[in-house]
């Protein structure tokens, strides 16, 4: 199953074999073969707040 939800990708992969569609973009080969891990809290959280903070420092300078 391909996800666009890094949560859900998370909440799935024990149910079902499930990659996050930016593992696809960027690692296809190990994508499709199951050997890429998604990344587990707490690790989500700081990611995105990381992303946030990135964005939030470019539109200031916009």
């Amino acid at each position: 199953m391909l996800t666009y939800c890094a949560g859900c990708t998370g909440f799935l992969n024990p149910l079902t074999p499930t990659a996050h569609i930016l593992d696809l973009l960027f690692e296809p080969e190990q994508t499709l073969a199951g050997r890429v891990q998604g990344a587990r809290t707490p690790w989500t959280y700081l990611n995105r707040w990381r992303l946030k903070r990135f964005f939030r420092k470019i539109l200031r300078k916009a």
